[in-house]
């Protein structure tokens, strides 16, 4: 995560030479440039937002409210529990 800032700067290094595991920060470079995602979790705070460059939060609750502040009470608010064992399709 600290290699590329942009998906496509990833994409472009695993076109020239794969590395497993690099796929993971494509797809979540990817996620990121696409949508507001806020991570619950104990991790620090500033490596949560630095590094990973989401939003921290540590309450589900908080989450879930600050998420439908953004986007307003009728949005559609995706959670996925375990996020680090499950690949998820944004597309609709």
């Amino acid at each position: 995560m600290k290699k590329y800032r942009t998906s496509d700067e990833a994409k472009k290094e695993l076109m020239r030479e794969f590395i497993m595991g690099a796929h993971k920060a494509y797809y979540h470079l990817k996620a990121i440039e696409d949508y507001t995602v806020m991570l619950v979790s104990q991790m620090d705070k500033e490596e949560v937002k630095n590094i990973f460059h989401l939003i921290p939060e540590d309450d589900v609750q908080k989450a879930l409210n600050k998420a439908f502040e953004y986007v307003g009470r009728d949005a559609k608010v995706r959670v996925v529990p375990h996020g680090t064992s499950t690949l998820l399709t944004l597309a609709e």
